[in-house]
């Protein structure tokens, strides 16, 4: 079975962001107009006014690259931002398999949208805004281009992000960009074996912290079926076992896997009692695995 390597990052991309921003591979980033814009240039006088009676809130702020191994040149970048009632969806597992291994799914296209005013990033490969939406269906809903094309970051930039503030508060914090790892893919998979992966990292001064996520989804006839698993790894260990039971656990008719593997960084910034804000930066490379 092929899977086009175009269709393999708008799948890796649908199930990491919680949100299909897949509209097209070709299109390209709208760049900040003010791409100078100073890191201390907060919105003067915003007053957020949320529902008194919804909170406490949490927010996403992803920014996230992918190339497929089978198609040299191919990166892709995305951003995307969603502001929810906690727990984000994101990080609500639907079932956990293993410790480090869990199922996920696409709720956040159906949580009620908070907004934080206009975005700004600065200090990485490119400098750019996300604005929310002011108009129905869904107000607060942060709109990007699908799959972009350029470098977002390049391993160890320091990306500034600044919110304006709207419903929810004004807010600034960090967050780093992370390294293309180096993954060491399996052959073809069977379904209750487990699967080893390894990987090398040119990071020169890794953190204890920092994790690995490996993303395996199951795919029917060259169409991904069902949701897909999500599993954290350390950094440092250079190698993870995917358990058997994750390859259990996709669908039965699966004949084939999409596997994703990438450094992450996550900030979790708390702006204040209400309001707490996950920065998450990824570097995915994806391969195709045949499934026995």
């Amino acid at each position: 079975m092929q899977l086009r390597p175009g269709v393999i990052l708008c799948l890796c991309f649908c199930l990491w962001s919680c949100s299909c921003l897949c509209v097209g591979c070709s299109s390209r980033p709208t760049p900040n107009a003010d791409a100078s814009a100073s890191p201390d240039a907060l919105a003067p006088d915003v007053i957020a006014t949320p529902d008194a009676a919804r909170g406490p809130f949490e927010g996403l702020i992803y920014i996230a690259e992918i190339r497929d191994s089978r198609a040299p040149g191919s990166q892709q970048g995305t951003a995307l931002a969603t502001f929810t009632e906690a727990p984000h969806p994101f990080f609500a597992a639907q079932r956990t398999i293993t410790a480090q291994c869990s199922v996920y799914g696409d709720e956040g296209e159906s949580a009620v949208q908070f907004s934080a005013g206009r975005l700004q990033f600065v200090g990485g490969t490119l400098a750019f805004e996300l604005a929310p939406k002011q108009s129905p269906p869904k107000p607060g809903t942060y709109l990007y281009p699908g799959l972009l094309n350029p470098d977002y970051f390049a391993g160890g930039d320091t990306i500034t992000v600044i919110a304006d503030g709207a419903e929810l508060p004004q807010f600034k914090t960090d967050v780093h960009g992370v390294y293309d790892l180096d993954v060491t893919f399996p052959g073809a998979l069977t379904r209750g074996k487990p699967t080893q992966l390894a990987w090398t990292t040119p990071d020169p001064s890794p953190s204890p912290s920092d994790t690995v996520w490996v993303l395996v989804i199951g795919a029917v006839n060259g169409r991904t079926s069902g949701n897909g698993v999500r599993c954290s790894a350390d950094l440092a260990a250079g190698a993870f076992e995917i358990p058997a039971q994750v390859l259990d656990a996709l669908p039965p008719a699966a004949d084939a896997v999409v596997l994703a593997v990438g450094q992450r960084d996550h900030v979790v910034h708390k702006v204040s009692a209400d309001l707490t804000v996950n920065l998450v930066t990824t570097n995915l490379i994806s391969s195709v695995h045949a499934l026995r």
